[in-house]
């Protein structure tokens, strides 16, 4: 047999069976028989498909950061705004 996707000639005993369905062994992804002419074609993203997914995660990394960065800021504000009327109430009764 011979695999689609690798295009290596394949024993039967280099296969891989998977829920009903042989795979090649040596590239772990080729269909055979009527499963490769049932399956869809996968697709190729290309340079733009790449770069789009890389910048959607550097966007998703920086949107993280700047959460992180504002709920810091957040609890730091919210610290120093206790502390202070915290410090008030003291000063009040001493005096």
């Amino acid at each position: 047999m011979k695999c689609f996707c690798c295009d290596n000639q394949v024993a039967s005993n280099q296969l891989y069976v998977v829920k009903t369905k042989n795979y090649c062994k040596p590239c772990c992804s080729g269909l055979f028989g009527e499963d490769m002419l049932n399956s869809p074609n996968p697709k190729y993203q290309g340079k733009t498909g790449n770069l789009l997914s890389h910048f959607t995660v550097f966007v998703l990394l920086i949107t993280g950061l700047w959460v992180l960065v504002l709920l810091y800021e957040l609890g730091a504000s919210a610290l120093r705004f206790f502390r202070t009327k915290i410090a008030r109430k003291n000063g009040n009764r001493k005096s």
